[in-house]
């Protein structure tokens, strides 16, 4: 990757395909130009979203234990209901108020059978928003 500011050596080399030159690259010629890239042109400096809401599960697939990880963008309350395809609930909810940032939660599965359970994941800020996501999560014993 070339940034602003790299200088980068290369060598310019042509050829006419209409005719055929006596030669195409002569060893004696060792001239290199000094190419200037500024990747910035027609790029806006953007700045970091000012919500952002992502859940994600590793390691996904599990065997007993996994961690839901919750980045979010402003306090509020988290609630967390992990449910079967049949749409049985596997535990009991989790509700916690958190501030904004990282959330870490470790999910332990005991008596739950293998397969394939979906972690709803709802997001209420103090401003009165609300978010909501799903995971799929996969149990092997």
């Amino acid at each position: 990757m070339i940034q602003n500011g790299y200088h980068v050596k290369y060598r310019l080399k042509l050829r006419d395909r209409s005719i055929r030159p006596k030669y195409a690259y002569s060893p004696a010629d060792q001239s290199y130009y000094t190419l200037h890239i500024d990747p910035t042109v027609g790029i806006e400096d953007e700045a970091v979203p000012d919500n952002f809401f992502q859940i994600a599960v590793y390691p996904n697939p599990f065997n007993s234990a996994t961690t839901l990880q919750i980045d979010h963008f402003e306090s509020g309350e988290v609630t967390v209901n992990i449910y079967s395809l049949t749409g049985e609930k596997a535990m009991e909810p989790v509700l916690i108020h958190k501030e904004s940032g990282t959330l870490t939660l470790p999910i332990e599965f005991k008596s739950q059978p293998s397969g394939i359970y979906l972690a709803d994941v709802n997001f209420v800020s103090s401003s009165g928003k609300m978010h909501r996501k799903h995971q799929k999560l996969v149990y092997l014993k």
